[in-house]
């Protein structure tokens, strides 16, 4: 493959006497791009430096043009090597960081497929993993306004999933106050600034038990019990009121004795108390947590946790009491098994 062209940057005069730059060939496609990453006529300095020429004049292309470039190659190209970095990281310090309205642009143009790859190629591998790059970082916390749009477009309308469909929480820990992390961990080293409660935050995904937040104008990751859903309160006053009888211990049990005399299976139980405290013994995992509920209709009740995520139904039929619990499996499939009191 031949590249000489994209070394000079060219420039045509247009009707009203500016002067317009001509795409480099290495920039004209994504596979022409791939290409250019993958050629090895051409050295990585050499590579580099045409990468860096075409940002040092990006004031000679149009909005257009900008826009064209970056959402062919953000949404064809998969982040890999140091060069696609490189544009990346420039792309977003050069460009979109003094040119938010570009953004608009590119969600105009690509569709919902393509804008989150785009999103993952805009973020980099932050998404994926426990890394946190620096000047991700660094950018985010200096052009806060251009946060402010990626969230508003991207996330709001294209990366809001059932986990997370509304972004803002408010910080709800047991000490008054949270910690803000570069990364998902328990580390005091990791501590980047403490919120106090109250105050709003927005989730942009979950990790495990962590969410990934904006806070005013710095990104970390904050543990998810720490926040709550802003404007639904838990409210644990209206399940001590109940009959005492929806109380209790619930039992579900799948063990059957193989033909080789062995057992087969697991047996559940989970404990609710009048506080509406709940106590898991042997379902995915042992674990207690308060809840509060939502009464249905006579027959029913509906349970939640503190971040208002549906734990489950209680059910009331033929003077027997059932639990329906919810949980997602691997595939990220809505799974429900049903619970018996004792």
């Amino acid at each position: 493959m031949s590249i000489i062209n994209s070394e000079l940057t060219h420039t045509t005069q247009t009707n009203d006497g500016h002067q317009q730059a001509t795409i480099p060939d290495f920039l004209a496609s994504s596979l022409k791009f791939q290409e250019f990453i993958d050629d090895t006529t051409l050295n990585y300095e050499h590579k580099s430096k045409l990468i860096d020429d075409f940002f040092a004049n990006h004031e000679l292309y149009t909005e257009e043009q900008l826009v064209d470039i970056f959402s062919t190659i953000g949404s064809e190209i998969s982040w890999e090597v140091d060069l696609i970095s490189q544009f990346q990281y420039r792309m977003k310090q050069d460009v979109i960081s003094k040119k938010p309205n570009i953004l608009c642009g590119i969600a105009d143009k690509l569709s919902n497929d393509q804008m989150r790859k785009f999103v993952i190629f805009y973020l980099g591998n932050v998404i994926w993993n426990n890394e946190f790059p620096p000047e991700f970082y660094t950018l985010k916390k200096c052009h806060s306004e251009t946060f402010d749009l990626l969230v508003e477009i991207f996330y709001k309308k294209f990366l809001s999933d059932s986990k997370n469909k509304a972004l803002k929480y408010i910080v709800n820990d047991p000490d008054g106050e949270t910690n803000l992390r570069t990364r998902p961990s328990s580390k005091s080293s990791d501590i980047i600034h403490i919120i106090p409660n109250k105050q709003s935050v927005i989730v942009l995904w979950s990790e495990e038990d962590w969410f990934f937040v904006k806070s005013d104008n710095q990104l970390g990751y904050i543990y998810s019990k720490n926040l709550s859903r802003e404007n639904h309160k838990p409210n644990f006053t209206s399940y001590k009121q109940l009959h005492n009888q929806w109380h209790g211990t619930y039992y579900y049990s799948n063990y059957e004795m193989g033909n080789d005399g062995v057992g087969y299976g697991a047996e559940y139980t989970i404990n609710i108390d009048n506080n509406c405290n709940i106590d898991i013994i042997g379902f995915q995992v042992d674990k207690s947590f308060s809840c509060y509920i939502k009464k249905g209709n006579n027959n029913t009740l509906n349970i939640y946790d503190k971040n208002n995520k549906k734990f489950g139904v209680l059910r009331k039929a033929d003077d027997k009491y059932y639990l329906k619990i919810y949980y997602y499996d691997r595939e990220e499939k809505e799974v429900s098994v049903d619970f018996t009191q004792k």
